[in-house]
């Protein structure tokens, strides 16, 4: 993917999540939703889409979450 931003010179843009607050809140809740929290990757795919722009030279731009949802059907 980096390479493909880097040749047609675009950024790539993702959501900054951070799950630190809603696993502490969810502490005393759901084993399951517990557990569906912990195994969520988005760490680990955050730092491999970091690590792949870096090396590429392509712009990452995180975005804040609440300001992504858009309606297309305007």
């Amino acid at each position: 993917m980096a390479e493909i931003t880097k040749f047609f010179e675009f950024a790539i843009a993702i959501e900054s999540l951070d799950f630190t607050k809603k696993k502490a809140k969810m502490s005393g809740y759901c084993k399951v939703y517990n557990e569906m929290l912990v195994l969520l990757s988005t760490g680990i795919f955050r730092e491999t889409l970091e690590s792949c722009c870096r090396r590429f030279g392509v712009e990452l731009i995180k975005v804040n979450p609440a300001f992504t949802l858009r309606n297309w059907d305007d």
